[in-house]
């Protein structure tokens, strides 16, 4: 059977660095197995849905080269790709687990289960439900629905232990005593219920998910034998860990893909970022990999199962490892674009600048913001060095050392005045590369305002 795996992702929230992760080596996995990489939106919690999150989902995994190759705007013969568009056929399967006494309907209210929470905390006990309807009689659940009576559908456990392999984790025990919703009481359902129907709908093959589901999968797998089906392979996925041992979470803005993607990150580099923690890759070589390179290299069985806290000073340097490449390998590409930016700007300075910046930048969206390198500061006030000493350094060479030792100046307040007048800043980068940057011209200019506003 051929390799198909799924990013199934509710859309609650920004795609962040967890999610892009499992998206990630989903995609990966099904490159190196020719298979298929699937999205789909599992929106069956519509009081969380947050409009537009849903397009935002494939525009995000589009930009970042998880193109896929089934999904609610891609199309496919399993389709629909979004759950609350499929209500029609878990209606249909909830019947069938009905029919044969493998679920059943519970009147149980809101009071009663709160009631019991409680008391189970009460008693240090774990919370759940105490299957008080499991032994209703047809007749009996046929006079409370005529009644009117809400009502959820649950599964009906067998309450024995469940074994599966874990890809990651090897063999699991897991054993649930509580039986599970399946169906709530509005007619939607429950994560439980729509996953596990439409990972077979879909024939997936491969589930590849966080850790944090692999609690659930006993559920899913006695789901599975009570429609008599084979369930898929689980692999799931250690937690990513935030540089101070947090989990990575949706509501780090921070860690957001669209915030790198605004902040000018290049999808390669956190593409590379993400699969150099955590291992499943045979080589760590400080290379940056394409994604074919990285579905080649791939291998599930080489992950790690422990946490894995992100470096971040990883992807600043990773960052300048790709725009020191891109620099290197476009050049001319990025000098069109600047030049279509910066209409005004000489070719010939448009250079300079890509040639000085190479090693001083992460994106180059960085020199957007680098105000000095298009246009004089205008906020100068006050400087420490006579204006007489200015004017003498405008009419000289522009070697700023040489004048320093010639007129036995202050250097730190001169480096500063200077560093002012050409850049608006009271630290940056050393005062002689922005002269030879900028050019005597644009230099000299620049003090000839300087003074003039003195």
């Amino acid at each position: 059977m051929a390799v198909r795996v799924r990013f199934a992702p509710s859309p609650t929230g920004h795609l962040h660095l967890g999610g892009f992760r499992t998206a990630l080596l989903n995609y990966l996995f099904a490159r190196k197995h020719q298979g298929s990489f699937l999205l789909r939106v599992e929106d069956t919690d519509q009081a969380r849905t947050v409009p537009g999150a849903m397009e935002q989902l494939e525009d995000d995994l589009n930009w970042l080269g998880l193109k896929p190759d089934e999904s609610p705007r891609q199309g496919g013969k399993y389709g629909p790709y979004i759950q609350s568009q499929r209500l029609g056929l878990y209606q249909k399967f909830q019947e069938k687990l009905i029919e044969s006494s493998a679920a059943y309907e519970c009147f149980c209210t809101e009071k009663r289960l709160d009631l019991i929470r409680k008391e189970a905390v009460r008693a240090k006990a774990k919370p759940g439900y105490d299957n008080k309807c499991r032994d209703l009689t047809r007749n009996e659940v046929i006079q409370k629905k005529a009644l009117g009576e809400r009502y959820v559908v649950r599964l009906k456990l067998d309450h024995s232990p469940v074994e599966f392999n874990d890809a990651l984790y090897g063999n699991i025990t897991l054993i649930d005593k509580h039986d599970p919703v399946m169906v709530k009481s509005d007619g939607f359902p429950t994560y439980h219920f729509a996953n596990v129907i439409d990972d077979r709908l879909m024939e997936i093959t491969h589930v590849l998910r966080g850790l944090e589901w692999q609690i659930s999968t006993g559920i899913h797998i006695q789901l599975y034998r009570a429609f008599q089906w084979q369930p898929p392979k689980f692999a799931h996925l250690p937690v990513l860990l935030n540089k101070d041992g947090a989990k990575l979470s949706k509501r780090h803005a921070d860690i957001s893909i669209s915030n790198y993607k605004s902040d000018g990150c290049a999808p390669l580099v956190l593409a590379n970022f993400v699969t150099k923690s955590g291992g499943g890759f045979y080589h760590n070589v400080d290379k940056l990999f394409t994604l074919e390179e990285l579905s080649k290299e791939f291998d599930l069985r080489n992950l790690n199962s422990n946490p894995c806290r992100l470096d971040f000073n990883l992807l600043e340097e990773l960052k300048r490892r790709y725009i020191h490449m891109e620099i290197d390998q476009n050049f001319e590409g990025i000098l069109r674009d600047l030049q279509s930016k910066y209409p005004s700007v000489k070719e010939n300075y448009l250079r300079r600048i890509l040639s000085w910046c190479k090693p001083r930048i992460n994106s180059i969206k960085e020199l957007d913001s680098m105000y000095y390198l298009w246009a004089p500061p205008n906020n100068i006030s006050s400087l420490k060095t006579p204006k007489v000493y200015l004017e003498y350094f405008r009419n000289s060479d522009l070697e700023v050392k040489k004048f320093i030792a010639t007129h036995e100046i202050s250097k730190k307040h001169f480096s500063q005045d200077l560093r002012t007048i050409l850049c608006g800043l009271e630290k940056g980068p050393p005062v002689q590369e922005v002269v030879e940057l900028l050019g005597p011209d644009e230099v000299k200019s620049r003090i000839d305002l300087a003074i003039s506003k003195l």
